[in-house]
């Protein structure tokens, strides 16, 4: 079990993360160092295993090598954009059972809007909430997480 702290107008929330199942594997996938640092931060208090690229191209290639359970999914990346990325993942024979999210700031894809078109199974707006985060690891990896405040 992990514990996170955090602090909203004067109250501290705890975090209480768990999980029943092996420790998940997660990849994240942004060309912002700032935006994988914080979504990195956010899913450690899972007790999840995560690893870290730049770009699509990399994204692809990690996927094919370490097989992670879920992958956050950034669109706009050099290389190869998220959206291409997915979609080759998608072809591979294995594909189909990875979860991804695809992450982006965009103000003109609605939320979880043509997502099929690409293959991706949600779409998370950025600038992220720390409890829509948690509540995807619940929906999809059946990580639990429990708040309270102190």
């Amino acid at each position: 079990m992990s514990l996170g702290l955090k602090m909203t107008s004067g109250n501290i929330i705890v975090s209480f993360l768990s999980s029943n199942s092996p420790q998940s594997k997660i990849l994240v996938a942004d060309d912002s160092r700032i935006n994988r640092l914080l979504l990195s931060k956010v899913l450690a208090l899972a007790n999840v295993d995560i690893q870290e690229v730049k770009n699509g191209l990399e994204a692809v290639e990690v996927w094919r090598s370490w097989q992670p359970d879920l992958i956050f999914m950034d669109l706009l990346m050099p290389e190869m954009t998220g959206e291409v990325a997915i979609e080759k993942i998608r072809q591979a024979p294995q594909g189909g059972k990875v979860i991804i999210i695809a992450c982006t700031a965009s103000l003109q894809m609605a939320e979880n809007q043509d997502i099929d078109v690409f293959g991706a199974d949600y779409v998370l707006r950025k600038p992220f909430r720390t409890e829509e985060i948690f509540a995807l690891l619940r929906k999809y990896l059946k990580v639990t997480a429990i708040h309270s405040k102190v």
